[in-house]
């Protein structure tokens, strides 16, 4: 029987240390038709050179060097260049079982889905977390609201954790201008299009938790541009007459916004000007702001002293035993 080839794509920046783990289990995927594309972008570390090595051994290793432009230049690197019929990101910090692409090929198989996702595991020094998904009475051929309700109600807008098929991504890719919410905006623009959805109960990915991630040391600047685009995602469906999405695209313009607001509030100097943009969305949104889904009681409290209390917010913020407090908090909690 004929299996298609399937690429693997993976953006590395300064990963020496997690790097081989990686290509490991890449490498012993059960599913051997492989195109593996390794997208260096501008490590100053030894990734390069660890790159190299495993080309050597790996036919199926096609490895690219570029300069330093960022997660999303790099995954979109790897798509121009991919020849797989379907496709699959892995980030060089994480890894991945040994029938993880064999699984979810077979559920493609099964379903003809365009998208299949899987359940994955946050990945600590010390343990592991299973992520498993909500099962929703969903049909498989699902319409693009269904589609951003789906990931928008079990919050699965990681890239990694899916196998594509590339006819249908067409020339959607990654906006090279979000270095968070990049997988956020990938993923609901690609909601937009009608297709078959299809999942793997098993989780497969191990999502690797590393303190020095862009996720959790992300500047306000990045933040704001993650809040501009949940707003902007907002604005786009609110009128869609299926209620339940526009509920939780709420729910994420609000995370978005608390996650830029206290990043902010925790600068020297606060960018207050930007900070008063975040305000006004909970100010518009008050009354939803109790039962919004994502956000839990610490992010409602915080949202609430934002709108009631801008000036003590900020004065506790900058106080340095609670500002490295709130620092640690928020590098667990993203």
């Amino acid at each position: 029987m004929h299996k298609p080839l399937i690429s693997v794509i993976v953006p590395i920046y300064n990963v020496e240390e997690y790097l081989p783990r990686c290509l490991d289990s890449i490498i012993g995927q059960s599913y051997k038709n492989l195109e593996i594309i390794l997208v260096d972008d501008g490590s100053t570390d030894a990734s390069l050179s660890i790159c190299q090595k495993y080309a050597t051994q790996n036919k199926r290793i096609v490895l690219v060097h570029k300069q330093n432009e960022g997660v999303s230049a790099a995954r979109n690197s790897g798509m121009d260049l991919m020849q797989g019929e379907f496709f699959i990101f892995v980030d060089a910090d994480d890894w991945i079982r040994e029938d993880c692409i064999k699984l979810l090929y077979q559920e493609q198989q099964k379903t003809n889905a365009d998208l299949v996702t899987g359940s994955f595991y946050y990945a600590f020094d010390s343990h592991i977390i299973e992520k498993r998904f909500i099962p929703l009475n969903l049909p498989v051929n699902l319409l693009p609201e269904q589609f951003l309700f789906y990931f928008l109600k079990q919050q699965d807008f990681f890239a990694c954790n899916k196998l594509y098929r590339r006819s249908w991504v067409a020339n959607n890719r990654f906006d090279p201008r979000y270095s968070i919410a990049e997988d956020w905006c990938f993923v609901s623009q690609l909601s937009k299009k009608a297709g078959r959805l299809a999942h793997v109960k098993l989780p497969l990915y191990f999502y690797y938790q590393r303190p020095s991630s862009c996720l959790h040391t992300g500047s306000s600047q990045q933040w704001y541009l993650a809040m501009r685009l949940g707003l902007h995602r907002y604005n786009e469906f609110k009128k869609n007459n299926y209620t339940p999405l526009r509920k939780e695209l709420q729910g994420s313009l609000f995370s978005f916004a608390g996650a830029f607001a206290l990043v902010a509030l925790l600068e020297k100097p606060a960018p207050l000007h930007q900070i008063r943009k975040a305000r006004k969305i909970f100010k518009t949104h008050l009354l939803q702001l109790p039962t919004a889904p994502i956000i839990g009681i610490a992010g409602k409290t915080f949202a609430l002293l934002l709108v009631f209390f801008p000036h003590l917010l900020h004065k506790l913020c900058q106080l340095s035993p609670v500002n490295r407090w709130l620092k640690e908090m928020f590098s667990k909690t993203r």
